[in-house]
C-alpha cells in the first residue's frame, strides 16, 4: 500500500476552463480567489490600509504561522488571546484587550466546529470601537451554522480541502475588491508537477517518484513562505473548485470522522469533540493524548493513517528560556515586530519580561535576531550574547551573509520572480543591528538551566552556536537541525551557506545522544522518537 501523506494528488486534469467563483464561495459575499490563504490575508491588509484605525492585530494564540506572517510583514504589531482546552476563546484573555487600540480582530472555529460562538459580547465591543472583524473560515468552510453579523471580512485557504494547485479567498458582504492580481507562476508550476507526480506514485507505488514529488512540494512551500504577496488562483484550480462535488466532500469527511472515533477506545486518548452535529463538516479528527503521543502517532502512520500536529507553536516563538539564580536567558527572538509576541509568551509561562537578563543569538538570520533591536530599546539592561563570528554581522560591522546570498540569487532570478527577490532583499536590509555585549565560544559553560555548555555548530551560518543543557541532557539546536517527519535534518539546505559543515554539525549533535532536542523550526523531539 502507498504512503498517502498530507497532500492531495491529481490523477487527471479537468477538461474545459471555468471562470468566476462557485456558488458556495459566492455565499460569503463579494470575493477574490487568491493563490493561498496567506495571500488572501495580505490582500485584505492592502485593501484596508486606509480604513484600519491602528496597525495592530489580535489573533488567537493557537494558530498557524502562515496566518501571522502577513501581518508581521506589513508592519502590524500582533497580540494573541488565549484558547481553552475545548478550543473556545478565553473570554478573560479577550477582555484584557477590549480597551486596547486593536485595528483587526481575527477569530476562527477549529476543525469544522463553531468553537468561537461564545464571544459575541467581546466582538461587539471591538466592533463599537472601530476594530475590523475578520473570520478565518479555513476549518469551517463547509459547516452550516450562523456566523456573526459583525464580521467585516472572511478569509480562507482552499488547498486543505481538495487537490488544488493554488487556492484561497477573501470575501466581504459589503465591500468590493477591484484589484487585479497576477499569477504566482513559480509556486503554481511546482505544485502542478508535484500533484501530478504524486498521482503517478499512487498508481504505481514507485518510490523514486515519492522522493521527487516530496521535493517539489517542499520547493513550492519554500517559495510560498518567502513571498506573501497576493496572487490570483490559477485557472486549473479555479476549474477544479467549480467542479467539486460538495455533498460528497461533506459526506466523506463525516464518514472519516465517525471511523476515527474508534481512537477513543485507546487508553490515554481523548477526542476534542465527542459528537458530530448534523450541520458540521469536520476538517480533521483532533485528539488529546495524555502520554505516549509519538507511540500513537507512529502506530497510526504504520497503519497508513496520517496524523499531523496542528499546530506546533509558531517557530518564531519556539524559544528556549534558560533560568538560573542570576540569569533569565532568551535564545533567539524572532522577526522584527515580535516583541509583544515574546512578552505575551513569557507572561503565559509566569516570567516577567523585566526579569530577562540576556538574549543569546544563535546566528544572524532575520527570523532569529529580528526583534533584538526592539528588545534592547525597551529593556536596555539586557545583554546580547553570540559567537565572535556572528557578532560581526549582528552588530552591523559586516554585511549580512543572508543578504549577500539573496542579492546574488536576485541577479539570476527569472523576471517573473524578481519582484519577490527585491522585496526579500529589502526585508533583510530593514533588520536593525545591535551591539553584542558578550562573545562565547565552543565549550564555554554557564549555570543557566542547571548547567549549560556552548556548542559550535557552523554550516547554516559560519558562527552558528547551539546549547547543551547538562542537567536535562537536552540540546537547543537553533538552525543546526530542524524536525521533519520525526527526524533531525539540516535546516533549509538551499539556504545553508556551507553544507559540509552543516552535515558535520548535525552529526555532532545527534552523536551526543541528548534526551531532548529543542529545534527552532519543528519544536521538541524526544530521543525515544528517533530510536
Amino acid at each position: 500500500m502507498n504512503e498517502i501523506g498530507s497532500e492531495f494528488w491529481l490523477s487527471s486534469l479537468p477538461n474545459g476552463s471555468l471562470e468566476g467563483s462557485p456558488k458556495w464561495i459566492n455565499s460569503w459575499g463579494n470575493n477574490v480567489l487568491t493563490s493561498s490563504g496567506r495571500g488572501a490575508i495580505s490582500l485584505l491588509l492592502e485593501h484596508i490600509k486606509e480604513e484600519v484605525l491602528y496597525k495592530s492585530a489580535l489573533l488567537p494564540s493557537y494558530i498557524c504561522e502562515s496566518v501571522i506572517t502577513p501581518f508581521i510583514k506589513q508592519g502590524y504589531t500582533c497580540y494573541f488571546y488565549g484558547i481553552n482546552q475545548d478550543l473556545s476563546p478565553k473570554k478573560e484573555s479577550l477582555n484584557i484587550y477590549v480597551k486596547s487600540k486593536i485595528g483587526i480582530f481575527l477569530h476562527m472555529g477549529y476543525f469544522g466546529f463553531p468553537t468561537n460562538n461564545n464571544i459575541i459580547k467581546q466582538i461587539t465591543q471591538f466592533k463599537d470601537k472601530g476594530t475590523i472583524i475578520v473570520e478565518d473560515l479555513t476549518h469551517t468552510l463547509f459547516s452550516k451554522y450562523n456566523r456573526f453579523n459583525e464580521n467585516d471580512y472572511y478569509v480562507a485557504s482552499l488547498r486543505k480541502w481538495a487537490g488544488l494547485l493554488t487556492g484561497g479567498f477573501l470575501a466581504s458582504k459589503t465591500n468590493i475588491f477591484n484589484r487585479t492580481l497576477s499569477e504566482h507562476s513559480a509556486f503554481f508550476n511546482y505544485r502542478k508537477e508535484a500533484l501530478i507526480m504524486k498521482g503517478e506514485y499512487i498508481k504505481s507505488n514507485n518510490e523514486d517518484l515519492k522522493e521527487k514529488y516530496l521535493a517539489m512540494f517542499k520547493a513550492g512551500e519554500i517559495i510560498l513562505n518567502k513571498d506573501n504577496n497576493p496572487y490570483v488562483i490559477d485557472g486549473l484550480s479555479r476549474t477544479i473548485i467549480q467542479k467539486l462535488n460538495i455533498k460528497n466532500l461533506i459526506l466523506k469527511r463525516r464518514q472519516n470522522f465517525s471511523l476515527l472515533s474508534a481512537l477513543n477506545n485507546i487508553p490515554g486518548v481523548r477526542s476534542v469533540f465527542s459528537k458530530l452535529p448534523n450541520d458540521i463538516c469536520p476538517f480533521f479528527f483532533p485528539v488529546y493524548v495524555e502520554k505516549g503521543r509519538e507511540i500513537l502517532r507512529n502506530t497510526l502512520i504504520d497503519n497508513k493513517v496520517y496524523c499531523p500536529v496542528h499546530w506546533p507553536t509558531p517557530p518564531q516563538i519556539q524559544l528556549a528560556k534558560l533560568i538560573s539564580k542570576n540569569d533569565v536567558v532568551l535564545v533567539d527572538c524572532g522577526y522584527p515586530n515580535f516583541l509583544s509576541f515574546l512578552e505575551d509568551e513569557m507572561k503565559s509561562k509566569g516570567i516577567d519580561p523585566n526579569s530577562l537578563t540576556k538574549v543569546l543569538i544563535t546566528h544572524h538570520d532575520d527570523d532569529h535576531m529580528g526583534a533584538l533591536y526592539e528588545i534592547k530599546e525597551k529593556y536596555p539592561h539586557i545583554k546580547v550574547v553570540s559567537s565572535e563570528i556572528e557578532s560581526e554581522y549582528i552588530s552591523g560591522k559586516r554585511k549580512s551573509l543572508r543578504l549577500l546570498q539573496a542579492e546574488e540569487i536576485l541577479k539570476v532570478m527569472p523576471e517573473e520572480q524578481k519582484q519577490f527577490g527585491i522585496e526579500f532583499c529589502e526585508t533583510l536590509r530593514k533588520v536593525k543591528p545591535v551591539n553584542v555585549d558578550i562573545m562565547v565560544k565552543d565549550g564555554d559553560n554557564f549555570d543557566w538551566a542547571g548547567g549549560c555548555q556552548v556548542i559550535s555548530t557552523p554550516g547554516h551560518m559560519p558562527g552558528h552556536i547551539s546549547l547543551f543543557l547538562t542537567k536535562t541532557n537536552s540540546i537547543v539546536t537553533g538552525d543546526a537541525a530542524v524536525i521533519e517527519n520525526g527526524e533531525l535534518v539540516i535546516a533549509n539546505p538551499q539556504f545553508t551557506l556551507d553544507l559540509n559543515l552543516a552535515e558535520n554539525s548535525l552529526e555532532k549533535i545527534i552523536s551526543m545522544n541528548a534526551d531532548n532536542y529543542y529545534c527552532y523550526h519543528g519544536g521538541k523531539l524526544v530521543r525515544s522518537a528517533t530510536r
